[in-house]
């Protein structure tokens, strides 16, 4: 049962972040300032905005994304213009995003009912949960003091 929720948290994980780095190229300039445009982007409150902007547009729970500070202190090393667009070519316009949610909604519970020690006990409705902190976020993607350190 561990491995099946150890996989459903990367699954959401995978999703939130596919939908961040492709919000992340679409506010980039085309042509001129990207250097600036990224150094603004890292910022924990312009990061946060984002993550808020995607938890929104996309309907995603705020525990499945990833820790903000470990995901600014990254994301300062890679060009934001090679990320890929989430309904692009690269991820198959799209299809392998729907291919990730048809396997968390059918293949996952399919998986779930199959578990011998599972049936009829009722622990198996509740898959996935929190990721863990993002700095203070209750309810959303707040910015603490905190980050800085």
């Amino acid at each position: 049962m561990r491995k099946v929720n150890e996989l459903v948290k990367r699954m959401r994980l995978l999703r939130a972040h596919t939908f961040i780095l492709s919000e992340l190229r679409e506010l980039m300039p085309t042509f001129m300032g990207k250097k600036a445009k990224q150094q603004a982007l890292c910022d924990p409150v312009a990061m946060a905005d984002v993550f808020r902007t995607v938890h929104k547009k996309h309907n995603l729970p705020p525990g499945d994304f990833p820790d903000i500070r470990k995901f600014i202190s990254t994301a300062r090393e890679l060009d934001f213009c090679e990320f890929p667009k989430h309904d692009g070519s690269r991820l198959k316009n799209g299809k392998l995003l729907a291919e990730l949610d048809e396997a968390m909604s059918r293949d996952i519970p399919r998986l779930l009912e199959s578990m011998p020690d599972m049936q009829g006990s009722g622990t198996n409705k509740a898959v996935g949960g929190s990721l863990g902190p993002m700095g203070s976020y209750a309810g959303g993607f707040a910015v603490t003091e905190d980050i800085y350190k």
